[in-house]
């Protein structure tokens, strides 16, 4: 497919494929270029690198709650017409909440640790492939502390020239120390909110 412009064109295409498009353009470290045969148009050092992303710990609570939802035509009705029910929701975080830890700077005006909160209500698989064996499993909870502002910074460079091949990526997750101090600290308020009154009625 051809397109046309009498104007410039701005390309984004996310966190890994917007460097990955000007790595492709011949936009970015020069010797990383030349390594994967990629004429250089313009030599900027900075392309692919300071990647960051939000780091989270997944903490699973078998509960001895058995009230399940079953997902079948009545609850696709349900949402179909009145956009309510089971399936009107995500299924992927039901409640969320941001904390404060001891690290975060007094000065600054955000938090530094976010809580997701989620759980499976339906009798249903879970990744929805077909021919997937129902999950007939107790049922369990999840409390996930995510770092909202990591110092680890990682970076990414092309597998290839070829466009479609992914780039090599470098998370360098956990390189800096503060963010497992961080993530450590969300473990424990997580174990601590298992233990109120709220939770710990269900095992």
């Amino acid at each position: 497919m051809l397109f046309y412009a009498s104007k410039e064109v701005i390309i984004s295409g996310g966190a890994v494929n917007t460097p990955q498009l000007l790595l492709l353009s011949g936009v970015g470290p020069e010797e990383e270029l030349r390594k994967v045969n990629v004429p250089v148009v313009h030599n900027l050092p900075g392309v692919g690198k300071n990647l960051q992303n939000h780091v989270a710990f997944f903490i699973n609570f078998h509960i001895n709650d058995s009230n399940t939802a079953t997902l079948n035509w009545a609850t696709a009705v349900e949402y179909l017409l009145y956009r309510d029910g089971l399936m009107s929701g995500t299924g992927i975080s039901e409640v969320t909440g941001f904390v404060n830890t001891k690290y975060q700077d007094p000065h600054e005006d955000h938090p530094d640790v976010q809580f997701f909160f989620g759980g499976f209500l339906a009798d249903c698989a879970r990744t929805g492939q077909i021919g997937e064996k129902v999950n007939n499993d107790s049922r369990s909870i999840q409390i996930i502390p995510t770092v909202l502002h990591p110092k680890s910074r990682g970076s990414l460079r092309l597998r290839d020239s070829n466009p479609l091949s992914h780039p090599l990526i470098y998370a360098n997750y956990y390189t800096h120390p503060d963010d497992v101090k961080v993530v450590v600290e969300g473990i424990k308020i997580a174990l601590k909110l298992s233990e109120t009154t709220a939770l710990r009625q269900y095992g």
